[in-house]
């Protein structure tokens, strides 16, 4: 079975967000967190709508 792609977006940002706490300088570090804000973003828009 397939992975729920709102799970799946979450996942990847979180692991931006790994990335970023690790990253040497200042420039990478901001790249990795604007990909866990996109990846958040597209885990919204996964997400069933009620």
């Amino acid at each position: 079975m397939a992975e729920d792609p709102m799970i799946y977006w979450k996942r990847r940002a979180e692991a931006e967000r790994d990335l970023a706490e690790k990253a040497p300088d200042a420039a990478t570090r901001k790249a990795h967190e604007e990909m866990a804000l996109l990846y958040e973003e597209r885990a919204l828009n996964e997400a069933p709508i009620d």
